[in-house]
């Protein structure tokens, strides 16, 4: 198999980002990250952001793409996707009070899942701890894939285990609609959970890492929304080193 690449969801650096982003792209080439996963684009033109991942040699391993940017701008965001050399397309959040509305998102995207596979390209959805627990006796992951058959999921490793829910299990479940895996690391404070560094809480990383050889997945991508010790920028250095030694 290709070795797993790994990419930055720039999320985790999103204040330098707002303030230079063509160097903080610059910046997270050098440190070694294969790619980068992308939550907007600052302003940039397709075309600019193309040459700008060129240059530095970063590949794209997906984009957040809101709910809303689909239903509004369908073929202009398949454009600039298509420009930036992107195939994955990652709803980012969902959230709802009733399964009549959970059901009326599951419509839409069933239809851009089959517009998105016929252009080459895969429609993924990102989880974050409501989807587990919002809706008293549902699992909306579980049955949004069953509303939605052929949508891949880009679990965040995190936010399951913040749900309560075994998230080694819920892969072995999944298996088949898992194809982008985020890796954050979960720090156990008086107060509650944050995510911090890799190797530095109680996230079973060594696993989720035997779970994506195991699938064959491309990559790997860190993300950190809490920051105890270190800038952001700083924790992305940290984060991709601890992870290349696992790996």
């Amino acid at each position: 198999m290709n070795e797993i690449k790994i990419a930055l969801q720039l999320w985790s650096i999103k204040e330098a980002c707002e303030e230079n982003f063509e160097d903080s792209l610059r910046k997270v080439a050098t440190m070694g990250y294969d790619g980068v996963e992308f939550a907007g684009y600052y302003g940039l033109e397709a075309t600019t952001l193309k040459a700008l991942l060129d240059e530095n040699e970063l590949q794209v391993a997906a984009s957040h793409i809101s709910y809303d940017a689909l239903k509004n701008n369908f073929e202009e965001v398949i454009a600039y996707e298509k420009t930036i050399g992107n195939q994955n397309i990652v709803v980012p959040f969902l959230q709802a009070d009733s399964l009549d509305e959970w059901y009326t998102y599951f419509d839409n995207l069933k239809v851009w899942q089959e517009e998105i596979t016929a252009q080459g390209m895969n429609l993924f959805y990102h989880n974050h701890a409501h989807e587990f627990t919002q809706i008293q006796g549902k699992d909306m992951m579980k049955e949004m894939l069953i509303a939605v058959p052929n949508l891949l999921v880009e679990l965040d490793t995190y936010w399951v285990k913040y749900a309560g829910v075994d998230v080694l299990n819920w892969l072995k479940d999944h298996q088949i609609s898992v194809r982008l895996l985020h890796i954050k690391e979960m720090l156990e404070t008086a107060n509650g959970y944050e995510s911090t560094e890799i190797g530095n809480g109680i996230m079973p990383i060594e696993d989720l890492i035997d779970f994506a050889k195991k699938l064959h997945l491309e990559w790997l991508i860190i993300e950190q929304e809490a920051f105890q010790n270190y800038k952001p920028m700083e924790s992305a250095q940290v984060n991709i080193k601890q992870l290349s030694k696992i790996i």
